[in-house]
């Protein structure tokens, strides 16, 4: 998308979402509010964006850009249902319960995904 871009003449620019700052485990950009108010799903207790579609199972990426492209509006549907699933599943306690995840605890353990893995929003039925 950045090359394309690029190649219409605006200017972009790429952010990883795997580049953090060790000092501080924060990113240079910040996608999850980026896409909470891009309308693309609503907060959960695991500290992810979820996805009507997909719960917190989206990997994203970011682009600024200089080119005109249509706004979206934050989600007004809570879609995190407050199980309890994602905190009870952390080996680590990182997650609260309140929105908060300890960067460097979770850091440490390498970053295991239970908590997505447990999530029921956006689960994908398999047919039986």
């Amino acid at each position: 998308m950045t090359k394309w871009l690029r190649l219409r003449g605006h200017t972009v620019f790429h952010f990883s979402v795997n580049k953090k700052d060790v000092r501080t485990m924060r990113a240079p950009f910040e996608h999850l509010r980026a896409m909470y108010l891009a309308g693309m799903g609503s907060m959960g207790l695991n500290c992810c964006i979820l996805s009507k579609e997909f719960g917190p199972r989206v990997l994203v990426t970011s682009l600024v850009t200089d080119c005109s492209l249509q706004t979206g509006e934050p989600l007004e549907e809570e879609l995190c249902t407050k199980c309890g699933l994602c905190v009870k599943a952390c080996p680590v306690n990182a997650i609260d319960g309140k929105g908060w995840k300890d960067p460097f605890a979770f850091y440490e353990y390498r970053c295991c995904d239970l908590c997505i893995a447990v999530c029921p929003v956006g689960e994908l039925k398999v047919a039986k």
